[in-house]
């Protein structure tokens, strides 16, 4: 595994998206899913006693879910610093080159013809289609000069075929290669198979299983020479009924398609036989890339032996004099309402008494230095003569003074993590000549790197005040961690339903019900993401919401889910004449999920449960709305009705916490109004009164 390689301008991509921390789960998936043996990585390790679970990982979605961001991030940095020493890419760029283009042509066309033939996991197609040759790239990799020696003299000779070839040079062919490693690695006999039959012929697949014939194919109009051979097309035909004229527009589309990635990535498709400009730029930035790896981890671990601020603005200060060869920098740190930056230190991490009462506004234009935060981006005041002279404020002028250079070069220390602006400070550089893009690039990912030191610098610093408190920070940050990674398979999980929606149609019978799994999604990320911020009370906006609409929804899902599976009857009788709230939704849905759900599972099998609205209910000289929800179930134990709101272990079993209830009061306390509980006439009950708030 580690010596399969991948081309230099994939790694450099998903290096600068690894290094940048604004960059989602999505955006490293789709550059991952552009290359067979980052692909392969990521199976095996997912399907590894590691990650594996009961069943096998036959996706690159479930893949990287199982792995997760960081891992992922992990294993790409590894990879690229692995092969930039193998010094595969260089001696073997057109190789690589053509390899690329076809496993991207084949995946794009298994997807295209999968969801044109109703194949049920076009996702899986792409995948065989994307790995169909890697057992090519491991003969490439083990023996590179005896099997580039062997694809040169089967172009001069055409005697033999590829497969026959490779038989006679290494007792195998990489049909059969890339099939037994994707065997090891985990994945299902199907897409094995694939793999193991993409170059049969026509007479022989035309009965095998739908994946395989959709590789065949698709690995045959993958080839170079495609569109002038009409056998492949005769082929589409035959195993699908494809016409020429559609089979041909699909792989049109699907060339125009991998040119504009290719392009994208800067691969030059155009002149596969050499190493071009563009591949020598390409190894040049993948070189750079590891360079810079190596300086910032060694940087990262400079700044974490800090114990102090102080400390740690000496090693900020120093470190950029070893990396960039400035020895004038000034630190400037957001204040605590983000309005505006206060100066920090000067020259070798020190105080400069001149500087000592500069507090820039965070305002546009005011100042390159407030600009540089506001834009999250590298300002220089090197340039344009009369451009520089009419944006730089005075303040701008006076540390260009202080730092005795001839300009400032304004670095924003980004850390999405801190405040809403998602910048931790500045650093600003006296300079006196404009820096190379190389040099900015590493700039601003050490700026990152420092940004972090400070925010764990603070965090210690925090600690350290309130008492020693480890536990509670470290819950905290993990539960910020937890809530930063559930986000992702949610983030997977609805655009799966998008697609869905998008291929049942607007006038299927559960396209509303769609739309109402979104919502409790981007419901839940919500709720998760209050995990992020639990020392902070933030207030939601207040919107129209339709009680009875509300109570409707949850009960279709449930009908189909929890009442089915129970045995459970659900009678609605809403208040037709109730009027909108202007209260927060979330809220409502929550505590109507939680009393609904609780309702059903303390009665177990079969049951009634009758939800009920009321308006104008008078309650102490006001108006409130009533919701009841019942059910004819046991009811509640004498001794958990004591503590009824306050959390305490449930009498519901095992898996159940005993907090819905006190959630329930919490939220609707804050919203101003009232929740009770009563037992009458072998009927449990908890009325809900919402303030009558309707907008005028």
């Amino acid at each position: 595994m580690e010596k399969l390689p991948s081309l230099p301008h994939i790694l450099v991509k998903m290096l600068e998206v690894c290094q940048d921390d604004n960059a989602d789960f999505q955006q490293i998936s789709r550059i991952v899913a552009q290359d067979t043996a980052i692909t392969g990585r990521v199976l095996a390790l997912a399907n590894s006693p590691l990650y594996s679970s009961a069943s096998s990982v036959n996706t690159l979605e479930r893949a990287l879910l199982v792995l997760g961001t960081d891992t992922l991030k992990t294993l790409i940095i590894t990879v690229a610093v692995q092969q930039f020493f193998s010094n595969f890419g260089k001696q073997h760029a057109a190789y690589l080159k053509r390899f690329w283009k076809q496993s991207l042509s084949c995946a794009l066309l298994s997807k295209s013809f999968a969801a044109l033939t109703n194949f049920a996991l076009p996702e899986q197609a792409y995948l065989a289609g994307l790995l169909h040759n890697v057992g090519s790239l491991v003969l490439q990799s083990q023996f590179p000069e005896r099997y580039h020696n062997l694809l040169e003299s089967m172009a001069d000779s055409g005697e033999l075929s590829l497969i026959q070839a490779e038989e006679r040079e290494f007792g195998v062919n990489h049909c059969n290669l890339g099939a037994e490693l994707l065997a090891s690695w985990g994945l299902d006999q199907f897409t094995c198979d694939a793999v193991r039959y993409h170059h049969e012929s026509l007479t022989h697949v035309r009965d095998a299983h739908h994946l395989v014939k959709l590789v065949n194919l698709s690995a045959v109009l993958a080839e170079d020479e495609a569109l002038g051979d009409n056998n492949s097309f005769l082929a589409a035909d035959t195993l699908f009924g494809l016409t020429v004229p559609l089979t041909r527009e699909i792989l049109l589309q699907i060339q125009t398609e991998v040119g504009r990635v290719a392009q994208s990535m800067g691969i030059d498709v155009n002149d596969m036989a050499r190493e071009s400009a563009k591949d020598k730029a390409a190894m040049q930035k993948l070189a750079e890339q590891i360079k810079n790896i190596g300086l910032l981890q060694n940087a990262k671990d400079n700044l974490a032996q800090s114990d102090s601020r102080e400390e740690l603005n000496r090693h900020i200060t120093n470190t950029v004099e070893l990396l960039f060869n400035v020895n004038a920098i000034f630190l400037f740190d957001m204040n605590g309402d983000s309005s505006e930056l206060v100066y920090q230190c000067g020259h070798y991490g020190k105080q400069t008494p001149e500087a000592a009462d500069f507090k820039i506004p965070l305002e546009a234009q005011r100042s390159l230095i407030a600009d540089s935060v506001l834009e999250k981006r590298v300002v220089s005041s090197l340039g344009d003569s009369a451009q520089v002279s009419s944006l730089s404020s005075v303040v701008d002028r006076q540390i260009i003074s202080l730092s005795g250079r001839k300009g400032i070069l304004c670095v924003p220390m980004l850390n999405p993590r801190v405040n809403t602006l998602g910048c931790q400070g500045v650093m600003v550089l006296g300079i006196d000549e404009e820096y190379q893009e190389n040099k900015l690039q590493l700039l601003g990912l050490f700026a990152a790197e420092a940004a972090r030191a400070i925010e764990q610098c603070e965090q210690n610093a925090l600690r350290e005040s309130s008492g020693g408190d480890a536990f509670k920070d470290e819950m905290e940050s993990r539960l910020r961690e937890i809530a930063h990674e559930a986000n992702n398979p949610l983030s997977i999980i609805r655009n799966y339903l998008e697609l869905l929606a998008l291929k049942l149609g607007d006038e299927h019978q559960a396209f509303g019900e769609l739309g109402i799994i979104r919502e409790e999604i981007d419901r839940t990320g919500q709720i998760i993401l209050q995990l992020k911020d639990l020392g902070k009370v933030e207030l939601e906006v207040s919107g129209e919401v339709d009680i009875n609409a509300e109570l409707t929804d949850l009960v279709g899902i449930y009908k189909q889910s929890l009442f089915l599976t129970h045995g459970i009857n659900c009678e609605l009788t809403l208040d037709l004449a109730l009027p909108s709230l202007t209260l927060n939704r979330n809220p409502i849905k929550q505590v109507f999920t939680n009393l609904i759900k609780n309702a059903a599972e303390a009665m177990g099998e079969g049951g009634l449960i009758a939800l009920s609205t009321s308006d104008k209910i008078n309650h102490n000289g006001r108006e409130y709305v009533e919701v009841v929800i019942a059910d004819n179930g046991p009811g509640i134990s004498e001794s958990v009705r004591e503590n009824l709101f306050t959390p305490v272990v449930s009498s519901k079993g095992e898996g159940h916490s005993g907090l819905g209830l006190s959630i329930c009061k919490r939220l609707i306390t804050e919203l101003g109004g009232s929740i009770a509980y009563r037992r009458a006439a072998s009927k449990t009950e908890f009325k809900i009164l919402l303030p009558r708030k309707v907008k005028r």
